[in-house]
């Protein structure tokens, strides 16, 4: 099962091996790719485009080597993944940017591996995981201080795709993780 967490600054995926045992961390294969953005006073407008594309192209390839890195061959076993619903900032920063990326990264992975990622709202996520939506507090450290206190050591990027990862088991009638308390 593949969860993906795509992101313009740090990108992450978590890949569970088939007929995973809930809570074996050392089987559970993870990736992050931190990015920077280009400097746009820097650059020209054309030249700003291009460095983005090539960006956004890297990012994609980057998933699509993990999953070479672990030998996915496509037809090769059927792996199921989920991607979070694209979230944006309260400023409407990159409101463009995230769906392209998370495009470029579907396409780049049907292409290579014939997986198909299946979109999943954060909100769904996080309450399949915890129980409840945490309020008043930062979602992607609740749900990091669950991973951890359960045994787990990811970064926050890398928890959100391995949560990913859990909730697209129960999307498949398989048992599916549960942090709350």
């Amino acid at each position: 099962m593949l969860g993906v967490d795509a992101s313009l600054t740090r990108t992450a995926a978590a890949l569970l091996p088939p007929h995973w045992l809930l809570g074996d961390w050392s089987s559970v294969r993870t990736m992050s790719y931190p990015t920077k953005p280009p400097d746009r006073k820097a650059l020209s407008v054309l030249e700003y485009e291009d460095a983005r594309c090539a960006r956004i192209e890297s990012i994609a390839g980057a998933v699509g080597d993990f999953l070479d890195q672990l030998r996915v061959e496509p037809g090769g076993g059927r792996v199921a993944g989920f991607v979070e619903n694209y979230g944006f900032n309260a400023g409407g920063a990159g409101a463009h940017q995230l769906p392209e990326l998370g495009m470029a990264i579907r396409l780049e992975l049907r292409r290579r591996h014939g997986v198909t990622l299946y979109p999943v709202a954060e909100a769904m996520v996080r309450k399949q995981l915890l129980g409840v939506i945490p309020r008043g507090t930062d979602r992607k450290l609740a749900v990091q201080l669950a991973f951890g206190a359960a045994g787990a050591r990811f970064n926050s990027d890398e928890c959100d795709a391995v949560a990913i990862a859990c909730f697209g088991l129960s999307e498949v009638g398989a048992t599916a993780l549960y942090l709350g308390r």
